[in-house]
């Protein structure tokens, strides 16, 4: 493979793991003004931080929280071949499902998608960073 291909995959996958950690901050925030609206006004950026390491109302945002550290270490280590890659952009596009059927990842991540206009614009900015599915041989024509 060449090495702007290379280089073009690398920015897309650079992307995605910033619009991802925008994406979370989105969610702890939506999440925080759900616990503050039940336990009263948090004092400070580091309660929402020990909250979302230990409390069971945060826990269904720790997959994603662990996927982007995973997608971190990889990128700064070993880094990213072509499969895994690929492997990446598919496992954000499998954990970013908002199903009200779904896990309790999905079906909260629904909720947050419903209740909070900023969690929608960080969801999408994820999308935008991620290239576009590849098409179905033999799928309806456009």
């Amino acid at each position: 493979m060449n090495e702007t291909i290379t280089t073009i995959r690398d920015d897309t996958l650079r992307a995605a793991r910033l619009a991802l950690r925008g994406l979370h901050k989105a969610l702890l925030d939506a999440e925080r003004v759900q616990y503050e609206r039940a336990f009263g006004r948090l004092e400070s950026d580091y309660q929402t931080l020990f909250l979302a390491m230990d409390d069971p109302q945060f826990a269904w945002l720790r997959p994603l929280a662990r996927f982007i550290i995973d997608l971190d270490e990889r990128a700064t280590g070993e880094g990213f071949d072509t499969a895994a890659r690929e492997r990446a952009i598919d496992e954000i596009r499998a954990l970013l499902v908002a199903d009200q059927a779904g896990t309790l990842f999905q079906r909260l991540y629904h909720d947050a998608l419903q209740r909070r206009p900023e969690v929608v614009m960080a969801h999408a900015a994820v999308m935008r960073a991620l290239p576009s599915p590849p098409r179905v041989q033999g799928g309806p024509a456009s």
